[in-house]
């Protein structure tokens, strides 16, 4: 699931997701338009944060294998 899902899904804002990871509001608004990548620690913070809704990969544009089926 993309972090914007997740925020939506949730109604958490750029603000209040931050705050949980520990970075800044900043940092979350560049990871949703995908101008920066979250580092490894902030990765694994976030699948943690998220009970591992959000993963690694969807930072990368990487299709689920579900998607591949249609």
């Amino acid at each position: 699931m993309k972090l914007a899902t997740y925020l939506s899904k949730h109604e958490l804002s750029a603000r209040e997701f931050s705050e949980r990871l520990g970075v800044s509001a900043e940092a979350v608004r560049l990871y949703l338009s995908g101008a920066r990548h979250p580092s490894p620690k902030v990765m694994r913070t976030i699948h943690e944060a998220t009970n591992g809704d959000v993963m690694p990969n969807d930072f990368m544009d990487v299709a689920h294998p579900s998607d591949a089926a249609a």
